[in-house]
């Protein structure tokens, strides 16, 4: 099997605000484009790659964050990865999802006709460690028929336990993929990596698509078989 490979992680992502630095810390700054949908969430002076100023924090409990909307074209191929650090003992579940829909609201938040979405679904408790910044991903997903605009939506408890400790997330990437360039890179036979970002970095977790899942709902989609 022919991997393609992967885009750089330093290139800048379709998600606003994917780093958390805009609004320099401050979650309720205009600049900061998040919408928190359950309780606020925080800024810490830590960073996972040392290059930015600091990340977001959720703590115990039930959270959910979700990003201002950014166009996306059908039959694009999008790459998408994250960082996030686990506090030692945490447990609770946790998911990352990239969403698609039709339309943009007024507030830059997406609205519409849900089209379908990736997703990444884990427990807190299973990562293969604590109090260290991981990867997940990246990984690639074609835009559905019928999307206009995408999101990211960042989770702890919603879809299963409440988070018992702190997690934090950082470097939300999101590329587009030309097409043309995954025929070359097919081609050429290059293996490029899937999942680490940077030295020390871990990935773990399940993956799954779905298709006309609406999250509004709050039921779970059925995942196609992890790759």
């Amino acid at each position: 099997m022919v991997l393609l490979a992967a885009p750089c992680a330093s290139a800048q992502s379709l998600a606003p605000n994917y780093d958390f630095e805009e609004g320099g810390g401050d979650t309720n700054h205009p600049d900061f484009i998040w919408f928190p949908t359950a309780k606020p969430v925080g800024y810490v002076p830590d960073d996972s790659d040392g290059f930015g100023l600091g990340s977001i924090v959720m703590t115990p409990g039930e959270t959910e964050l979700r990003s201002g909307g950014f166009a996306a074209v059908p039959g694009t191929v999008l790459s998408w990865s994250f960082d996030f650090k686990i506090a030692p003992r945490a447990a609770g579940n946790l998911r990352a999802q990239l969403r698609f829909f039709s339309d943009l609201a007024a507030d830059g938040s997406t609205t519409g006709l849900f089209t379908g979405e990736d997703f990444y679904d884990f427990a807190a408790e299973a990562a293969p460690a604590f109090d260290t910044w991981l990867t997940r991903g990246p990984t690639f997903v074609t835009v559905p028929p019928g999307t206009g605009y995408a999101d990211v939506v960042l989770s702890g408890g919603v879809y299963g336990p409440d988070l018992t400790g702190d997690v934090q997330w950082d470097k939300i990437i999101v590329t587009a993929i030309p097409e043309p360039g995954m025929y070359v890179l097919a081609a050429s036979g290059l293996v490029g990596w899937i999942g680490l970002k940077k030295k020390g970095s871990r990935v773990f977790g399940g993956k799954g698509l779905s298709i006309g899942y609406d999250r509004r709902s709050q039921k779970l989609p059925t995942p196609s078989p992890a790759n």
